[in-house]
């Protein structure tokens, strides 16, 4: 995004007061949402896995201004986990915060193309409601105290360990951490520099999990929706296996058995 622009501190105070509120009602106060924030999603929205590629935006959402429709959400499953759940959490606050009718965004904009500021505006905000909803200022100094974690000491090998704890991109936990006085800005350009093969080498050494791409495919509720059109004999077995086959799942993977052909009586 552009360098000239950065939120306000107005913004932050209303941005962080926002994803407490949605914590509060979600229940989740106190807590690691992590992968959880993929169902808070689908609750909001029709929610589609689908692996679009490395290059592609880690998610995007589309929402169009009308009271009985639901957005529409594509999230990348050709991305790591981790920028998926952040991905989940920042399309949650255009959906519900964005005061645009009718708007369509990405998270992961590529940086190399000139947006207005307002959309410049819009993202910033959603990413920083994504790290206040994910990586809760109060709920991260818990868990480091937990573990021991000084924040006079904060290193590659700690930020990789509360990433993965949190399920948020190594990043994200790098700026959260810079974000609320955890670390200095010397401390935060030095570890945001690390490429990721030297992140993937550091997570082998320190024996640290870390969520891949799942490439998995959902169509929202649509396997559902077929098998329940097949079980009332609504389409046949041909469209239900195509039906399935658009979510790469075939009739045996949900436990449906290809009807005997008929065949012609015998003369004898």
């Amino acid at each position: 995004m552009a360098d000239h622009l950065q939120l306000s501190s107005y913004d932050v105070r209303d941005i962080t007061e926002k994803a407490r509120e949605k914590l509060g009602a979600c229940q989740k106060s106190g807590q690691i949402v992590g992968m959880q924030v993929f169902t808070i999603l689908e609750h909001q929205a029709r929610v589609l896995y689908y692996p679009l590629g490395r290059e592609a935006p880690w998610a995007f959402v589309h929402v169009n201004g009308e009271a009985l429709s639901k957005p529409f959400v594509v999230l990348n499953t050709s991305r790591p986990v981790g920028e998926q759940v952040f991905g989940a959490a920042h399309e949650l606050y255009h959906i519900w915060f964005d005061l645009r009718c009718d708007i369509v965004t990405t998270t992961g904009l590529d940086r190399g193309v000139l947006y207005d500021e307002p959309t410049l505006l819009s993202e910033l905000r959603a990413d920083r409601f994504a790290a206040e909803f994910l990586v809760d200022e109060h709920t991260l100094r818990r868990e480091m105290d937990t573990y021991g974690i000084d924040k006079n000491s904060i290193d590659a090998q700690a930020v990789l360990f509360l990433s993965g704890m949190f399920y948020v991109p190594y990043r994200a936990m790098t700026r959260r951490l810079f974000e609320i006085d955890l670390i200095t800005k010397r401390t935060y350009e030095e570890l945001d520099v690390l490429d990721e093969g030297e992140l993937a080498r550091l997570r082998i050494r320190y024996g640290i999990e870390h969520e891949l791409a799942s490439e998995r495919v959902r169509l929202d509720n649509l396997v559902d929706l077929s098998l329940s059109a097949y079980e009332r004999d609504l389409i046949t077995f041909e469209k239900l296996e195509y039906l399935l086959s658009l979510n790469m799942l075939t009739a045996e993977d949900v436990g449906i058995v290809s009807p005997e052909m008929s065949r012609m009586p015998s003369d004898s």
